[in-house]
């Protein structure tokens, strides 16, 4: 696959997050989406955004 093909699909697809506690940040799955995870820099959890409702 073309690598910049593959960039912009996990861009798309995959949220970025920041972890409250040291304030890294790091891609998130799809599927992953509305679930607490697990930063992969301290090992403390970052919660999953607020879901944001348009008018």
């Amino acid at each position: 696959m073309n690598p910049l093909f593959a960039s912009v699909i996990s861009a798309v697809a995959y949220t970025k997050r920041t972890c409250p506690k040291c304030r890294k940040t790091q891609m998130v799955s799809p599927r992953d989406k509305k679930k607490t995870v697990i930063c992969k820099s301290c090992g403390s959890e970052i919660p999953p955004p607020p879901d944001q409702k348009r008018f």
